[in-house]
């Protein structure tokens, strides 16, 4: 997406359809992931950590949904960046420092962990997508 949307942008040719197509890709295989850590979770946990680690299903599907908008906050990043905005530098800046300060004052548990990436991540999305224009 990069190197395409950089190369539009600089022979002032039309680039958003590049990264509508590359964020819808993003979210249709993040989404479909999310799906199978929701719908299966206990398989999963088994098949990459091993039975040992069963205690901790609960956390899949919401760490994955962290992870899926992540991927989805990385592709608007490198939107950005191909487009020679870098404002948006300040606010992943803010947001580390908020996932940051939240997981040094709250890391009594891996919930409150993957609870804190998700709350931070979703905020992070929807603050990329409204400062978008």
């Amino acid at each position: 997406m990069f190197p395409k949307i950089a190369e539009a942008y600089s022979k002032n040719e039309p680039y958003t359809h590049i990264f509508k197509k590359s964020l819808l890709l993003v979210t249709v295989l993040a989404s479909i992931a999310t799906l199978v850590y929701w719908l299966v979770p206990e398989l999963i946990v088994n098949m990459l950590f091993g039975e040992a680690y069963l205690s901790i299903v609960y956390l899949i599907a919401p760490f994955g949904l962290a992870m899926s908008l992540f991927s989805i906050a990385f592709v608007v990043a490198n939107y950005y960046l191909s487009t020679n905005r870098i404002k948006f530098i300040y606010i992943l800046v803010a947001f580390l420092i908020i996932e940051v300060a939240a997981i040094w004052i709250f890391h009594e548990t891996l919930e409150q962990i993957v609870n804190i990436l998700l709350g931070t991540m979703i905020c992070l999305v929807a603050t990329l997508f409204l400062v978008r224009k």
